[in-house]
């Protein structure tokens, strides 16, 4: 028990800032088969820049999202 209070699992997971249907909303990303692994790589960036304490906030994080499609266009 000490390990977990420790490495701070012992914490609720945060909500994710953004969504699949945010990307199809915001940015108009079209849900498919062919575009679930982009969503798929788009989300985690998302959560990794989160983790690194680059993005704190759903707007950050929409921001986030628009320059990552603006240097890897789709």
């Amino acid at each position: 028990a000490e390990t977990v209070v420790a490495n701070g699992l012992d914490q609720e997971a945060a909500k994710p800032l953004v969504q699949g249907r945010d990307l199809i909303v915001e940015f108009g990303l079209v849900a498919s088969k062919k575009n679930g692994p982009l969503f798929g790589t788009i989300l985690g960036a998302v959560e990794a820049a989160r983790d690194a304490g680059e993005i704190e906030t759903r707007e950050q994080a929409l921001a986030f999202v628009r320059d990552y499609l603006f240097t890897n266009p789709v």
